[in-house]
C-alpha cells in the first residue's frame, strides 16, 4: 500500500524540509537584520494567518483548477516566497512572504492528505496516515537541522529551502495515481462546535498560542542565549522530537482515563518545565534541549488528545465538521501566540517567551478543572480510539473514515472523472 503512495510521500517530505528550514532561519535572520522583536512576532504571525486562510480557501483553489494543477500552482509561490526574503529584506516584504508561505503550506497539506485519504482503504486509512505524520514531521526537523550547515547571513540556505520546495512537485506531477475527487467543502459553525465539546475547542486555541509560539521563536531565543548556528536548529528541533516521542503513548492512556484529567496532568507539566526554563536560563546546550525535549512530549499531544476528546462527543456525520473547526480554532490561537510572546520579549528579555508559555497554561488547566468540576466523563465503551493520524497538527482535514455522509454544512463536489473530461475536451476540439 506504501509502496503505491510514495510519491506522495516524498512530496511531502520535500515540502517540510524547505518549510522547516525557513521556520529556524527566519526570526534569527530577522534579527541580525535589526527587525524589532514585535516585527518579528507579527511575521511570525503571518504564517500562521495564511495556514488559516489556506484551510478556508484552499479547497476552492483545488475544486478549481484540480489537486496536481493546484498543487503546482501552490509549490511555485511558496518556492519564489522563500526567494523573496533575501531580495526584500524588510519587515513588510517578509510578511507577505510568509502569509503566502503558510497559505500554499496549508493548501497543499489540503491536497495531499484528501489524496492519501482516498487512495486509502478503511483497513489502510490508520497506517498510511500515520505514516504520513510522522514523515511530515521528520521532514521538519531535517529541515531544521539542515539550516543549520548554513551562514545565517548567507544568500544559500533561502536558495536550498526553495530548491526542496520546487522540488516536491516532481513526484505529484509525475504519479501515475488517478487525480482525486476535489475536497469537501466544509461550512463552520463554531458555536454548534463549542456547545458539542468546550473543554476541546478552548484547548485546541491555548495549545495553538504555545505551540505557535514555541516553533516560531525558539530559534530567536536560542540566538538570544548566545548559541551558535549549528546548536539553534538541533534546539529549535527538540521541541518536535519531544512530542514524537510521547505523542502516540499519550494518546492510547488518553482511551483509559478522563481525558481532560490527562490534559491537566501535561499542562501541569508542561508548566513546571516552561518556568524552570525561564527562572534558570541555562546556557548549557545538553541541559536545554533535554528541557525543551521533555516540554514539547508534553505540549505537542495536547492538540491531539484534544481532537480525541471532540471526537468523543461527536457524531460520525459531523467528523469533517469538527476537525475543520478544531484545526481553525488551533490556527487562531497560533496567530496570537508569536505576537504576544515576541511583545513580552521585547519589553522583558527572552525569558518571557517561557512565561507566557506558562501562564497560557495554567489558564488553560484551570479552565479544564473547572469543565471536570461541572460535567461528567464519558464511559471508555462511549469513547473513540485515539486516532494518532486524525490528532496531528497538519494543515487539512483527516477524518477518522473517508467522508461519505450527506450533510448541509459539507459540501462534497462530484467525484473527478478523467475519462468524462478527457471526452469532453475532445468535444471541444471537434466543435472549433
Amino acid at each position: 500500500m506504501l509502496v503505491s503512495i510514495f510519491s506522495l510521500l516524498l512530496s511531502v517530505a520535500l515540502l517540510m524540509i524547505g518549510h522547516g528550514i525557513q521556520s529556524t532561519l527566519i526570526p534569527v535572520r530577522a534579527e541580525l537584520e535589526a527587525f524589532s522583536g514585535t516585527a518579528i512576532g507579527f511575521i511570525s504571525a503571518s504564517f500562521y494567518a495564511g495556514f488559516v486562510l489556506g484551510g478556508l480557501f484552499g479547497p476552492y483553489l483545488i475544486v478549481r483548477a484540480g489537486h496536481i494543477r493546484a498543487f503546482a500552482a501552490l509549490i511555485s509561490l511558496a518556492s519564489a516566497s522563500a526567494l523573496a526574503h533575501p531580495l526584500f529584506v524588510n519587515e513588510y516584504g517578509w510578511f507577505i512572504a510568509r502569509l503566502i508561505s503558510g497559505f500554499c503550506i496549508a493548501s497543499n497539506y489540503l491536497i495531499v492528505e484528501s489524496w492519501l485519504n482516498e487512495k486509502a482503504t478503511n483497513q489502510s486509512r490508520g497506517l498510511v496516515m500515520s505514516t504520513y505524520t510522522t514523515i511530515l514531521s521528520l521532514g521538519i526537523i531535517g529541515g531544521q537541522l539542515t539550516s543549520g550547515f548554513f551562514k545565517i547571513t548567507a544568500f544559500d540556505a533561502f536558495v536550498l529551502a526553495s530548491i526542496a520546495l520546487s522540488l516536491a512537485v516532481v513526484p505529484v506531477s509525475l504519479t501515475k495515481s488517478a487525480q482525486p475527487a476535489p475536497i469537501a467543502i466544509v461550512r463552520f459553525r463554531p458555536l454548534k462546535l463549542y456547545q458539542t465539546s468546550p473543554a476541546a475547542i478552548m484547548t485546541c486555541i491555548l495549545d495553538g498560542v504555545v505551540i505557535g509560539a514555541l516553533f516560531s521563536l525558539l530559534p530567536l531565543y536560542a540566538s538570544r542565549l548566545g548559541f551558535d548556528g549549528k546548536l539553534i536548529p538541533i534546539i529549535a528541533s527538540s521541541l518536535i522530537i519531544g512530542g514524537l516521542i510521547l505523542q502516540y503513548p499519550l494518546g492510547r492512556l488518553s482511551d483509559k482515563m478522563d481525558r481532560r484529567i490527562l490534559l491537566v496532568i501535561a499542562g501541569i507539566g508542561s508548566i513546571v518545565l516552561s518556568f524552570i526554563i525561564a527562572f534558570y536560563e541555562t546556557h548549557n546546550a545538553i541541559l536545554l534541549i533535554a528541557l525543551i525535549t521533555a516540554l514539547g512530549s508534553l505540549t505537542q499531544p495536547i492538540y491531539a488528545i484534544a481532537v480525541a476528546h471532540a471526537y468523543d462527543h461527536t457524531q460520525d456525520t459531523d467528523s469533517v465538521e469538527t476537525a475543520s473547526g478544531i484545526l481553525l480554532a488551533f490556527g487562531l490561537g497560533s496567530i496570537i501566540g508569536p505576537i504576544a510572546a515576541s511583545i513580552a520579549m521585547h519589553f522583558y528579555g527572552e525569558k518571557a517567551l517561557f512565561l507566557i508559555v506558562g501562564f497560557v497554561l495554567i489558564f488553560m488547566v484551570l479552565y479544564l478543572i473547572f469543565r471536570i468540576m461541572i460535567g461528567t466523563a464519558l464511559s471508555d465503551e462511549d469513547k473513540s480510539d485515539y486516532d494518532l493520524a486524525s490528532g496531528a497538527i497538519v494543515g487539512g482535514v483527516i477524518a477518522p473514515e473517508l467522508y461519505e455522509g450527506e450533510d448541509d454544512y459539507v459540501l462534497v463536489p462530484q467525484k473527478y472523472d478523467p475519462e468524462k473530461k478527457a471526452h469532453n475536451h475532445d468535444e471541444h476540439i471537434h466543435r472549433s
